[in-house]
């Protein structure tokens, strides 16, 4: 009973720690936000590796708490290992799919600039003919508010249709939807 009760407390403690001083605890997989990039460095999506210290902990929490559990409850003392398993197994496996579905959850807002290629717009300050003004794109359900430049080098005036077509340092080059055909 005692050593379901440590790790219990040592799992429970963990993950408070954790939820206060966060990123202390990286994950040690070499990413610095306890993310496994499971393409082998390919561009590929950063997901929280399954043995995560927070992952780990909620193991711990689990094993515990489904141990001693059983044995609170007259489960033979050889027997209640079943369910400190089945316990580290829901309660750690509840805590990698949580961890998963934040990592979604930040993944999913974030735009690329190489990604508003082609998309419209509309232009929101006056674009003058050498410099630079504003559009607003509407990209996933969100919009966002970037820095344009005309490709022909004519002026755009607020509230313009533009299709972006490609950057400039920190630019986005857009042409009026009638002129991008």
């Amino acid at each position: 009973m005692v050593i379901y009760l440590i790790l219990f407390f040592i799992g429970v403690g963990f993950l408070v720690l954790t939820a206060l001083v966060g990123s202390v605890f990286d994950g040690g997989d070499g990413h610095g936000d306890g993310s496994l990039d499971i393409a082998g460095g390919l561009e590929g999506p950063h997901l929280p590796s399954p043995f995560s210290p927070r992952t780990m902990a909620g193991a711990a929490t689990g094993f515990g708490a489904g141990g001693g559990l059983a044995l609170l409850n007259g489960v033979e003392g050889s027997i209640s290992i079943f369910f400190a398993v089945l316990g580290s197994i829901l309660v750690g496996g509840t805590s990698y799919g949580f961890l998963v579905w934040l990592v979604n959850q930040q993944r999913s807002s974030h735009v690329l600039r190489e990604d508003l290629v082609g998309k419209s717009g509309t232009v929101v300050t006056d674009i003058s003919p050498s410099g630079l003004g504003e559009v607003v794109v509407l990209v996933g359900g969100q919009t966002s508010t970037y820095l344009a430049r005309s490709t022909q080098g004519g002026a755009l005036v607020r509230g313009s249709q533009v299709r972006i077509k490609g950057l400039a340092g920190e630019a986005l080059l857009v042409e009026p939807v009638s002129e991008a055909g």
